[in-house]
């Protein structure tokens, strides 16, 4: 998965940028950041839930695509043959 990479590099860089941020501020109040920094193997945010979802999705829309389009012409094939 190609996409996954890129997503994946994408999600990391967000998250890096949000931790930076809540470090900073953290830094401001005077306070120790305690915010644990997180790498590119171990997001906050895991992308594994959206792959399941999106491909559930299409596998949602092939069957309805068959149910509509492929499964009636099969049905009027086969009652053709009968009355032969």
């Amino acid at each position: 998965m190609t996409a996954n990479r890129r997503y994946q590099q994408r999600q990391f860089e967000i998250e890096r940028q949000y931790q930076a941020r809540e470090r900073a501020f953290e830094i401001q109040g005077g306070m120790e950041p305690t915010t644990e920094v997180t790498g590119p193997d171990n997001l906050v945010i895991r992308l594994d839930f959206l792959y399941v979802i999106l491909g559930l999705l299409l596998a949602a829309g092939w069957g309805r695509l068959w149910w509509q389009r492929f499964r009636p012409a099969m049905m009027s094939n086969s009652e053709s043959k009968k009355q032969i």
